[in-house]
């Protein structure tokens, strides 16, 4: 008598006839999608820049579809990280150029925060809600979320969006000491673009590249004014702030974490008031006075 198939198979036993792709396998299936969106947004025309509206919408209709077929096929973040880099690369070798355009490579960026694991399930969503918020901060005459950022669509996508907001989110909380860089600790946080633009505020002043870009900006501002008015002490001022560059703002910022932490381990513990002991005869006493009154 033949041997008739188990279809009462365990968990297990399931598992283990169960072909899964390779990482090798699912990164390069990650990569060929991410070159197929290149090619949706036609970066050799030119036409993909935050400015044109025709093309952020493009954008954000591929990152919308990303992000569906990446939960799908429960693509993992090592996965899409490595893909999202090997994609620039074929890129290159694709078109014959040596150099890839900043908005192309920036999109890789983007698309790998829209198919992340922790931020898949809320792309549609975030593009829609951001939409509608932003209508709404745009009639307040201080546009909130306009001081936070230049574009919707950098609230989205763009380094402390709403997006990196819910990668955030899943992130363990930094060991002491080390300054904590997250958008957000919580998905209710990271879906409130309020939030985020109030969170991308407080990192903006902590950071060094945006403190550098801050301080290029006042140079250029004191370059045009020496221009009309050549005070030698503003000659001064420019040759002192274009030496502060991210590396030496982060150095030093780096230096004032570590004394900060170094002062608060030297600090000594607060002194604990001890409760004097009271012996069980006198106790008695006391509780039996307090119910005789």
């Amino acid at each position: 008598m033949a041997n008739l198939p188990n279809v009462n198979m365990s968990a297990a036993e399931t598992k283990a006839l169960t072909t899964t792709p390779d990482a090798e396998t699912q990164t390069s299936v990650i990569t060929k999608a991410i070159m197929d969106a290149f090619t949706t947004l036609k970066p050799a025309d030119d036409a993909a820049t935050d400015a044109a509206t025709e093309a952020t919408g493009v954008r954000e209709r591929v990152m919308g579809e990303m992000a569906l077929l990446s939960a799908e096929q429960d693509w993992s973040a090592d996965h899409i990280t490595d893909a999202s880099k090997g994609a620039v690369e074929a890129w290159k070798k694709h078109t014959g150029a040596n150099i890839v355009s900043t908005s192309l490579a920036q999109f890789a960026v983007e698309l790998r925060r829209a198919m992340h694991p922790s931020a898949r399930d809320y792309v549609v969503d975030a593009i829609a809600n951001s939409r509608d918020q932003w209508e709404q901060s745009s009639k307040s005459e201080d546009h909130p979320l306009r001081k936070a950022f230049a574009k919707r669509y950098h609230m989205v996508a763009g380094s402390k969006g709403i997006l990196q907001a819910h990668i955030d989110a899943d992130m363990p909380a930094p060991k002491a000491g080390t300054p904590d860089k997250r958008i957000a600790t919580d998905h209710g946080d990271a879906s409130d673009p309020y939030a985020i633009a109030g969170a991308k505020q407080q990192a903006d002043k902590a950071d060094p590249k945006a403190a550098a870009r801050m301080i290029a900006k006042l140079v250029k501002a004191l370059q045009a004014i020496e221009t009309e008015f050549p005070v030698p002490a503003i000659g001064q001022m420019i040759s002192f702030a274009a030496a502060l560059d991210a590396t030496t703002l982060a150095n030093a910022k780096n230096a004032k974490m570590q004394e900060l932490h170094r002062a608060a381990k030297a600090k000594p513990a607060p002194a604990v008031t001890r409760t004097p002991k009271v012996s069980q005869p006198a106790l008695d006493e006391v509780i039996e006075d307090l119910v005789s009154e």
